[in-house]
């Protein structure tokens, strides 16, 4: 699933999901390949491989072709993943920023993201991203 957020004077607000070249934030979780392989061939960065990374919490930068670094952390969800041993208690999340844009990634829908994104106020639109 895609959710697209569009800045409007100070707000983020839910958009269409057709509109997602003009949107500031996506929200790209599940199963969304062709976008994940769209962004993954635009950016060159292996999305799908990190989102594979939930057996452990554990960071890493990684530096694309254009020496440019990139971070990848893995979180604790506990509420994600129900079991009691601490390996299965991970969610990657990949973060792109970009100037005016930023790509947010999970496996499964985390259902803090959205409910943050939703109507979120800001302070300085002029350094959003």
């Amino acid at each position: 699933m895609l959710k697209t957020y569009s800045l409007t004077k100070d707000t983020l607000l839910v958009s269409s999901e057709s509109n997602i070249k003009n949107s500031s934030v996506v929200y790209v979780y599940g199963d969304e390949r062709e976008y994940i392989e769209s962004s993954e061939h635009k950016y060159d960065f292996k999305i799908g491989n990190i989102l594979t990374f939930d057996d452990r919490v554990a960071y890493d930068t990684m530096i694309d072709k254009n020496d440019e670094k990139s971070l990848l952390v893995s979180f604790l969800f506990p509420e994600v993943h129900e079991g009691g041993h601490l390996d299965t208690l991970t969610t990657s999340v990949v973060f792109l920023v970009f100037k005016n844009k930023l790509i947010i990634f999970t496996k499964q829908k985390l259902k803090f993201i959205p409910e943050l994104l939703s109507n979120m106020v800001l302070r300085d639109v002029n350094h959003f991203v």
